[in-house]
Formats: structure tokens, sequence, C-alpha cells
């Protein structure tokens, strides 16, 4: 993306010789320096912070690109992602039609298959396992790959990538909120061709469950 410059993973070890700093999602004043720990590490976290919100709404620019040998498609469109309690709602412009989606969270079976489908994201919250959920087609569960840090308007990033045969899903994580917002997926079609996903994220209404408030 234009204006981030991305860098290799810090080096905790190293850095603990110079300076001390808070990890990466813990309290911590705006603008404060912190280390990222290792991939997994963050992940846990990750679906940590998820578990622990109540109420959730952001709004999602979303756009699709197939590229096949014939040539290529591109879909743009946005849509409203909530989650109050155990429920979850997801609105696109189909669902508009149709009826929102509205499941309950954590859901099983298909209908939480094409909801993650459509917003991989919510797999924090809704899914007892996020990794497993994020599927691809002929793909098996997801693995944590890398993590690398990175800046943009002066607010830390965490680009963590996920891996499962030829599927790749990149979360970039505002560090100070630990919120996705931005995903990427790339995956290879049987025809030879490439999916690609890109939804930006953004978050309009955060409040955690009151016993996870410090």
């Amino acid at each position: 993306m234009a204006g981030r410059t991305w860098g290799v993973g810090v080096l905790v070890a190293a850095l603990a010789t110079h300076w001390s700093a808070p990890p990466c999602g813990s309290a911590q004043p705006a603008g404060a320096e912190c280390v990222l720990p290792d991939a997994e590490s963050f992940w846990e976290r990750l679906v940590s912070r998820y578990r622990a919100i109540d109420r959730y709404e952001d709004e999602v620019e979303v756009e699709e690109i197939v590229e096949l040998a014939e040539g290529s498609t591109r879909y743009q469109s946005k849509m409203l992602c909530s989650f109050d309690g155990d429920r979850v709602e997801v609105v696109t412009p189909g669902s508009q039609l149709l009826g929102l989606v509205r499941l309950p969270c954590p859901a099983k079976g298909a209908r939480l298959e094409r909801t993650l489908w459509t917003a991989p994201h919510l797999a924090l919250r809704c899914a007892s396992d996020p990794l497993a959920a994020l599927h691809a087609p002929a793909c098996g569960t997801f693995m944590v790959a890398s993590i690398e840090q990175a800046a943009q308007d002066g607010v830390l990033l965490a680009r963590l990538r996920l891996e499962s045969g030829d599927a790749v899903f990149e979360l970039t994580v505002d560090v100070q909120r630990m919120l996705v917002v931005e995903l990427e997926a790339t995956h290879r079609l049987d025809e030879g061709g490439v999916m690609r996903l890109r939804h930006l994220i953004h978050p309009k209404r955060v409040r955690e469950h009151p016993v996870s408030r410090t």
C-alpha cells in the first residue's frame, strides 16, 4: 500500500540490549514504542482481543479480482459487519435484497462458512478455531507464517501472514487498538488463474465485555 514501508520483524533479543519496550497490543500510551512478539503469539493475542469485544461495528471496502487466461474481472462494493453479544450481522448489496445474514456467534456449519467467505475477519470472533475456519477451497487449515512491522501516518502496524496450500491471507493490524484494518487474500484457482481479495476495514464502534475492562 502507498505510504507504508515494510521491514523485517523486530528482533527482540537484539533490541533488549539497548532499550526495553512493552509488548505490542498491551496497554500503553498512544505513540509509545513496542516490541512485536513472534507471529503465533501475536495471533493468539489478536484472537483474545476480538473474543473480549462485546459489541463491534465496521464498514468494509471490498475489492475482488479474478485473473484468468482469457482476462480478468474486478468487483468492488461495500459491506457493513457487526456483532452484538452472541449475534453477528453482515450487510452486503445482495443481502439488502435477500435479507440480513444473522447468525449465532459462535456459529457452525455452512452458514458460518458463507459468512466467513464474505467477511473473513469475523472468524476472529465467531469461529471456535479461526485458523481452521479461514479455509480456502481445496486447502487445509491455515498456519501462522510470519509477522512484519510497519508504520503509516505515525500509526504502528503489524502485517500477519497466514498460509495454507496455494492460499495466503495477510492481515494488517493497528497495533495500538489491536484491530484488523486491512485484509488481503490470494488463492490460486484450479483453472490456473488467481483470485485476489482486498478488504479495507474501518472499525466504527468497539465495546469490550465489562469483565474485560481494566
